[in-house]
């Protein structure tokens, strides 16, 4: 098993133990806290990723993403029509 380092929102190391299955709560709401701990965890990572790109890499990235929407709305259009 590999333990990997890698940094939070703030920029803190948090290791994780690739292989093992984080188990949620059991009880009221269990796997709903789970999976919101795992969704605030992706959210963080995004995040911090986000936050290592230069300004010109989110404008071409942020209008690759409106084109591809773009697209697949005129896509899902035709098809219906």
């Amino acid at each position: 098993m590999a333990i990997q380092d890698t940094p939070d929102f703030k920029g803190n190391g948090s290791s994780n133990i690739q292989g093992q299955q984080q188990s949620a709560p059991q009880g009221q709401g269990g796997l709903l806290s789970g999976l919101n701990g795992q969704l605030k965890n992706f959210g963080d990572s995004a995040a911090g990723q986000l936050g290592k790109l230069s300004t010109t890499q989110k404008v071409v990235g942020g209008l690759a993403l409106a084109a591809g929407i773009s697209w697949l709305s005129k896509a899902m259009n035709k098809r219906n029509a």
